[in-house]
């Protein structure tokens, strides 16, 4: 059956490895990326952590993470690049409880996907796409608002494997910074099973 929790304040939440040893979690969020990025751009962000035991440590979960930025902007003299990001993953996370309705997802990650981008105002790219790779490594706090339903904050440090420069009649436009950075708000739930 479900695992649930107490929560503060009145309400309740699933359990995270109280009386729940098994369990996922599904994170739908906002987020914003600079860096790694041509510049701070908007992101739409999904997640889900599949938990188990770990015995005396804290629950552990694979994850499976994915992330598109629809609009970011490269500027070059007269003309400029529109480029769009979309980026999938997975790897491991740690997820200690602490207090009894908040925890911290801390998570290590590979990522793959494409970068995309549409020359504006006479700049002709290079390329026209991108196969990218991504490391993140992420800290995620996760209340447990009522029931199932979580809301968390999260940032993350990305570092891309590519960072050669992209380029345009033979001159670089736009050159990825060695490590970005993620930060994300949303909202979601955590069911436990197996208590």
């Amino acid at each position: 059956g479900t695992g649930t929790g107490t929560g503060t304040g009145g309400g309740t939440g699933s359990e995270m490895g109280v009386g729940a040893p098994f369990g996922v979690a599904v994170d739908l969020s906002g987020m914003f990326s600079a860096f790694v990025t041509p510049s701070a751009a908007p992101a739409g962000r999904s997640a889900i952590h599949l938990r188990f035991p770990s015995g005396p440590l804290p629950p552990l979960a694979v994850a499976v993470v994915g992330w598109l930025s629809p609009w970011s902007r490269a500027s070059a003299g007269a003309g400029s690049a529109d480029f769009l990001f979309a980026i999938g993953g997975a790897g491991l996370c740690t997820l200690p409880r602490l207090t009894p309705w908040l925890d911290l997802s801390v998570c290590v990650l590979g990522e793959a996907g494409g970068a995309f981008v549409v020359g504006q105002s006479m700049l002709v790219p290079s390329e026209r796409e991108r196969v990218v790779f991504f490391f993140e490594a992420s800290a995620t706090l996760r209340a447990h608002v009522y029931d199932a339903l979580t809301a968390h904050l999260g940032l993350s440090l990305a570092v891309p494997f590519r960072t050669e420069p992209w380029l345009a009649s033979g001159a670089a436009y736009w050159r990825p910074d060695p490590i970005g950075l993620f930060a994300f708000l949303g909202v979601g739930f955590d069911v436990g099973f197996g208590g």
